[in-house]
């Protein structure tokens, strides 16, 4: 980013800092992919949330709207080294007295993350997928785990836990999905 000033007529200068698009790009494109693909992954859960990818990344990935459907999170914070959420950022999910740090690997706006996590000590390593469909989005969680034994064999132990969680929280999601969008329906209708 480099500084620039534009001068106009009515303002006088205006001082902008201006990015290179072309260096911003080829940057994207070469970081590197963390993505869990299918087949990749010790457990993949579907599921199906009742509005567009937007909305549903939305809703996934704003610490302020977790906590309206994550069961007993108290409190996300999240901190942004580079000023915006994508690779390098952390969340700080709350749980009680138990704090899990997610951390940002990779990040595909509307399409994919990939999160690093750990549950009672065991390492996660997570990709989130979204998939418009008719009807709002298909989203898949694929997470996979350690590979050393001992942690392997407490993974392992809690990955039904894990998936019964898992299917709290997104039918939590989908309900507050829907109650938002009837909530914004009928306020359109009555400010007509």
């Amino acid at each position: 980013m480099r500084e620039h000033v534009e001068t106009y007529a009515h303002l006088g200068p205006v001082r902008t800092f201006v990015h290179d698009l072309h260096v911003r790009w080829t940057e994207e494109q070469e970081r590197r992919r963390r993505y869990i693909g299918p087949g990749q992954a010790d457990v993949e859960l579907p599921f199906h949330v009742p509005a567009a990818p937007p909305v549903v990344w939305d809703y996934l990935t704003s610490p302020g709207k977790r906590m309206r459907y994550q069961p007993d999170t108290d409190r996300v914070d999240q901190q942004n080294p580079r000023g915006r959420r994508g690779p390098g950022t952390t969340n700080h999910c709350a749980h009680g007295h138990q704090v899990i740090v997610e951390e940002i690997l990779d990040w595909r706006p509307f399409t994919y993350y990939t999160i690093r996590f750990a549950v009672m000590d065991v390492p996660l390593e997570e990709t989130v997928e979204l998939a418009p469909v008719l009807e709002g989005t298909n989203v898949t969680l694929r997470t996979r785990g350690p590979r050393g034994k001992r942690a392997r064999q407490a993974w392992e132990s809690m990955q039904e836990q894990y998936a019964a969680f898992m299917g709290r929280v997104f039918a939590r999601l989908a309900t507050v999905v829907r109650e938002d969008g009837a909530a914004q329906a009928g306020s359109s209708q009555t400010g007509q």
